[in-house]
């Protein structure tokens, strides 16, 4: 294969001898605060290598992180689009897939996930966080992870995908204990737990097939790529995608929301008083801290980064999270700035595989913002030693002790 030099390049190639990182993404102390490790590999050595998990580079820089997202012909995700694996027995359709054949899939997706369909959602969405914060308001005090971050995204879900609102704990249950065997190494139970979850898939789309529905799980059977029928197992990749993606990332950035705020009472009170900047303060928490903190890619084809010679086969993580703290980029990179402007996070990725839920996300936390911010103001931690931040595959707090 032909060699080629990235854009961003600019400075003599070096070995693997001359990247010594700090980088292991399960490190407990790495999880509470990966910040400061990406501040040094932006520094030092912006594109790093890790001998975990087979070995891989990190590229830590915004502009080559950004590039290299708007090459999948270089960087592909067919090779799988998370370190440490995530164990799933079939490929996540359409974001393991690279153009074409990625497009053939996520055209008909985006439809589904509009900016007009998600506002159809609203008064649902707005009616699930309602009936939650019922249920707290009086107590003057909650674990808002278990209480609000958590539910929430998997009703959402269920909502959309057609599954009975009852289910919404049944699936996330299954969904965590996969995620958690993946990130423990857990080959056994990860394999139980992801056989479980698409046993209950494959049920409920074999009972549209039977009944359709006007749900996006029918929608999802009758697809049709190249003129053919969808094949079943096409269908399972989608589902089980849209099940993990679409409430796993949502929890954490919900709950990465509420926590920072929690600790910001001047900026809860300039929110009451200006709500025109809420969604600014969503995107700025996508920003500062995003729940999916990289993502992999498998290289295609050599190529040099930032003065490095990755080759053909070398598997790259692309880290969105020291991204977004680039002070070449960013303002104040490390403090949260919730009006902040012109606000280009990759928080939702980049490229032809940025996020399609995106503004299913925004809505979903612009709204549990508005009505937390009008049922309980002045919330706050109840104590800090109690919060617990956890998850490789889509980090943020997983306990929340809020008093109000």
């Amino acid at each position: 294969m032909s060699s080629e030099t990235s854009h961003m390049t600019g400075q003599p190639t070096e070995t693997v001898s001359d990247r010594t990182p700090d980088f292991d993404p399960i490190d407990p102390a790495f999880i509470a605060d990966p910040y400061p490790v990406y501040a040094r590999m932006r520094e030092s050595c912006p594109v790093a290598r890790a001998e975990r998990f087979g070995g891989y580079w990190v590229i830590s820089r915004y502009a080559d992180v950004r590039e290299a997202a708007r090459r999948p012909e270089v960087f592909s995700s067919q090779g799988g689009i998370v370190i440490p694996p995530a164990g799933n027995p079939m490929p996540f359709i359409p974001i393991e897939l690279d153009p074409p054949e990625h497009s053939q899939y996520r055209q008909p997706m985006q439809s589904w996930f509009s900016a007009r369909r998600m506002l159809e959602l609203e008064d649902d969405i707005r009616q699930m966080v309602t009936e939650r914060l019922d249920g707290i308001v009086d107590d003057g005090g909650a674990d808002l992870c278990a209480e609000i971050a958590g539910p929430l995204p998997p009703m959402v879900i269920a909502r959309l995908l057609g599954l009975d609102r009852s289910d919404w704990k049944h699936f996330r249950e299954m969904a965590e204990r996969m995620i958690e065997a993946a990130e423990s190494g857990d080959e056994e139970a990860n394999i139980a737990s992801g056989g479980a979850l698409l046993g209950y898939l494959w049920e409920q789309i074999e009972a549209r097939r039977e009944r359709p529905r006007d749900d996006m799980l029918t929608w999802m059977t009758g697809l049709e790529i190249d003129g053919g029928p969808i094949t079943p197992d096409k269908v399972l990749g989608l589902a089980l995608f849209m099940l993990l993606a679409g409430h796993e990332t949502s929890v954490s950035a919900i709950g990465a929301m509420l926590m920072h705020l929690a600790r910001d009472q001047d900026a809860q009170r300039r929110l009451i008083d200006e709500p025109k900047i809420i969604p600014n303060t969503v995107e700025e928490i996508l920003r500062y801290d995003p729940p999916i903190q990289n993502l992999a890619r498998t290289v295609r084809r050599d190529v040099t980064v930032a003065g490095v010679d990755l080759t053909e086969g070398d598997r790259v993580l692309l880290c969105w999270a020291s991204a977004n703290r680039d002070a070449g980029v960013f303002t104040d990179a490390d403090r949260l700035v919730i009006d902040r402007p012109n606000n280009a996070h990759v928080g939702f990725g980049n490229g032809v595989h940025r996020c399609l839920g995106a503004n299913l996300a925004r809505l979903e936390m612009r709204v549990i913002l508005e009505e937390v911010l009008r049922r309980i103001p002045g919330f706050r931690i109840a104590d800090e030693s109690g919060v617990v931040i956890g998850g490789v595959l889509a980090r943020g707090p997983r306990v929340l002790p809020i008093r109000w």
